[in-house]
């Protein structure tokens, strides 16, 4: 027996503002993270993203605690939400991106006051780090538990991992183009198009379901992203690609020419951050528009 509406697969809410918190925080916290493998990689190039990049991080996890806030049906309860922490991963994702933001002002209070690096500084930043990664941890359990195939970890863990690589290394990308393009503005831009690609794939590779069993949830998904939200998909991926691959190979080229465009370099960085935020905010709106929760049959539509 087979449910006359099996097939069917209206779109759900998109969620505006938490699609908005998701993809802030996870750049946030990319951002510092990258910011922090510079330190360690290249710890002489990395003082010419002081404060800039510390402080560009902190800008945007504001911003996703501002959005997170604007989604709650009562702001002004808000403080109450992590009141389940023992058994709510909604409250622990709350405290961990709570601590996370304040790390990071702290971590780029202390690049704005400019001391010399040292091992209080670091840790700081570790902890900063940590707390950052337990919170997007923390954001991936949440859907995980509602059992939803689209929501499941090996979906959701490495969709949510790429957004904070691919929007972190845009922020440093950015950043280093405006105050310091030589040398960290090329390793920078080659490494952002690798994990744009990859993400990209991990996407595209989903839309092979479309074409399976119709009661399957990862099908309905699949022909919602291909069909009703066809538009937006298409968008994504052509945000993405533009703004992950396009302009940060570009600004390579304008970086190998001789002369190298000084302006058209910092114009380049500071748009691809803008595009991949843009196309992340789109993937995320399909996030929550193409999931498909199990039912119980209804009649035909």
């Amino acid at each position: 027996m087979v449910a006359t509406d099996a097939a069917s697969a209206p779109t759900a809410h998109g969620h505006p503002a938490l699609a908005v918190m998701l993809v802030l925080t996870q750049v946030a916290v990319g951002a510092l993270v990258v910011d922090q493998g510079v330190v360690v990689l290249a710890p002489d190039d990395a003082a010419a993203l002081e404060p800039w990049g510390p402080l560009l991080g902190l800008a945007t996890g504001v911003l996703a605690l501002g959005a997170s806030v604007l989604h709650l049906g009562r702001p002004r309860y808000a403080l109450r939400a992590v009141i389940g922490f023992r058994h709510s991963w909604l409250s622990r994702e709350i405290v961990a991106f709570g601590a996370f933001a304040g790390l990071a002002a702290l971590n780029a209070g202390m690049a704005l006051l400019g001391p010399e690096p040292g091992a209080a500084s670091g840790a700081l930043r570790a902890a900063a780090v940590l707390a950052g990664i337990a919170g997007i941890a923390c954001s991936v359990l949440l859907y995980a538990v509602t059992g939803r195939d689209w929501w499941r970890v090996a979906v959701t863990g490495p969709k949510f991992a790429l957004t904070a690589a691919v929007g972190g290394m845009a922020a440093v990308l950015a950043v280093a183009a405006v105050v310091e393009p030589d040398p960290l503005a090329a390793p920078v831009a080659a490494l952002l198009a690798a994990a744009t690609a990859v993400k990209l794939a991990t996407e595209a590779a989903f839309l092979r379901h479309r074409g399976g069993d119709p009661a399957d949830t990862r099908t309905r998904s699949a022909r919602l992203l291909t069909g009703a939200l066809g538009g937006i998909t298409a968008w994504r991926f052509a945000l993405g690609s533009l703004g992950g691959l396009v302009l940060p190979l570009m600004l390579v080229a304008c970086l190998r020419s001789d002369p190298v465009p000084r302006l058209a370099v910092p114009l380049l960085g500071v748009a691809a951050l803008l595009v991949v935020v843009v196309g992340e905010l789109l993937e995320r709106l399909t996030f929550f528009t193409a999931s498909v929760a199990p039912r119980m049959p209804g009649s035909r539509p």
